[in-house]
């Protein structure tokens, strides 16, 4: 009997607990469902509007949404507006972005195409600058070697000049100094017409008196032998070929004179 009323005691208080527990359960259940069929709603209205590309973090907005879904219903179309608005701004900022990020790009690509056109502009223009200079320079320092050539064959030239007219210069002092064998015989031959020019001049001086024709004759011949020694003589001084000429001529006259006579 105890143990039935202790049982009974016992009892009572698990078959209170048992609705309590179910009704828990059963409004966990009914949460999650609704939670469930929220994030359905939410992902959809998302999805509608395009925003899951857009807002990466979705966090905060899902909890306004479901504030106001549960509590505000009424002011859950003009969450749904702003938000539709919102995203298509983004969604536009969003084209313009890319947009500006294609440009940007296809200008920089242009810019790096320019920059590798001047640079190898550049650097044609200094290779042919460089090879102008270069040039220049050959052409510079080969008419300098010819001017120098022209200068150093001028000075050759000179000192070659120089050489042969020391070396005239040493022969006509040689020369000088040593007297030639035709000068030797014409000093002889002139000193020999001095001697015989007056002797001729003594015998002329002794005769004095008159002398017959045979004599006359003799003296003219004398005569004439001198005139021929005096003009021998003068030619010694001016030549050979001079007093030839003079000579002949001399020895012309007095047979002339002499035949006259």
């Amino acid at each position: 009997h105890f143990l039935t009323e202790q049982n009974q005691a016992d009892g009572e208080p698990l078959s209170q607990n048992v609705p309590e527990s179910l009704y828990q359960s059963q409004s966990i259940q009914h949460q999650v469902e609704v939670e469930d069929e929220e994030k359905q709603h939410f992902a959809a209205l998302m999805e509608r509007l395009g925003a899951n590309t857009i807002l990466q973090d979705n966090l905060e907005i899902w909890k306004l949404w479901v504030q106001l879904r549960r509590n505000e219903p009424n002011l859950l179309g003009n969450l749904e507006d702003f938000l539709s608005k919102v995203t298509f701004q983004m969604q536009e900022a969003q084209i313009e972005k890319e947009d500006l990020e294609r440009r940007l790009k296809k200008r920089m690509a242009e810019h790096n195409t320019d920059v590798q056109r001047l640079s190898e502009e550049m650097e044609l223009q200094i290779k042919n600058e460089k090879e102008r200079f270069e040039n220049e320079n050959i052409a510079k320092l080969y008419a300098q070697s010819q001017e120098l050539q022209k200068e150093l064959d001028s000075k050759q030239e000179e000192v070659q000049n120089l050489v042969q007219a020391q070396a005239q210069k040493k022969a006509r002092q040689r020369w000088g100094s040593e007297p030639s064998q035709g000068d030797a015989r014409s000093e002889g031959r002139l000193q020999g017409n001095w001697e015989n020019t007056g002797h001729m001049s003594r015998i002329i001086s002794i005769e004095e008196e008159p002398l017959p024709l045979q004599a006359r004759e003799d003296s003219g011949i004398q005569s004439l032998r001198v005139t021929g020694q005096e003009v021998d003589m003068k030619t010694v001084k001016d030549g050979d070929a001079v007093f030839e000429e003079k000579a002949e001529a001399l020895l012309s006259d007095g047979a002339a004179g002499l035949t006259q006579e």
